[in-house]
């Protein structure tokens, strides 16, 4: 039996932040479409739904940054004040494990010296960043830690894209 609202549907879940805290994100990006009221709620079941946040989601976490950098300064802040709390916890810090498992790298929550994790991340950030060059495939793909299935291309293009503008950041490479 649905709620009479589908936010309220979609918020009772326990793992909902990927998609949702990102597409809320991205709803702050054309707030001019939609209803103020609409988005005022989902934001609201977001910060709710913030404190569920804990160390075995890393890729949630990604999205609700994602929400973060769209939101005034306030929620920013307890966005990023909740990261905080367990970051240690949810990435990578073994150079050895960035290349071959699936993980969470450090520079994936610090995409540039300005990222609000930034100052906690950087002993972590940039030397991971530098293992991403050392890792780069011959024909100019950054790798994945993981394997892609049938969307390997695809997924290659996406990461690449991401590690060159995190590179551009960072002042690593000239674009």
């Amino acid at each position: 039996n649905l709620k009479d609202s589908p936010v309220e549907f979609y918020m009772i879940t326990d793992k909902w932040a990927n998609p949702c805290a990102e597409l809320i994100a991205y709803l702050h990006d054309y707030q001019e479409l939609v209803p103020p009221h609409f988005l005022t709620d989902v934001t609201e079941q977001a910060m709710k739904k913030l404190q569920l946040l804990n160390k075995d989601g890393w890729f949630a976490t990604l999205c609700f940054l994602r929400l973060a950098d769209r939101v005034e300064d306030s929620l920013r802040e307890r966005i990023v004040d909740k990261v905080k709390t367990n970051i240690f916890d949810l990435i990578e810090t073994r150079k050895e494990i960035w290349s071959n498992e699936y993980c969470a790298k450090p520079f994936w929550y610090a995409p540039s010296p300005r990222s609000p994790l930034y100052p906690l991340l950087k002993e972590h950030t940039l030397p991971c960043l530098a293992n991403e060059i050392l890792t780069q495939d011959e024909d100019g793909n950054f790798i994945l830690n993981w394997d892609a299935g049938t969307g390997e291309k695809e997924w290659k293009s996406i990461i690449t894209m991401e590690v060159l503008r995190t590179l551009k950041n960072y002042d690593m490479i000239l674009l």
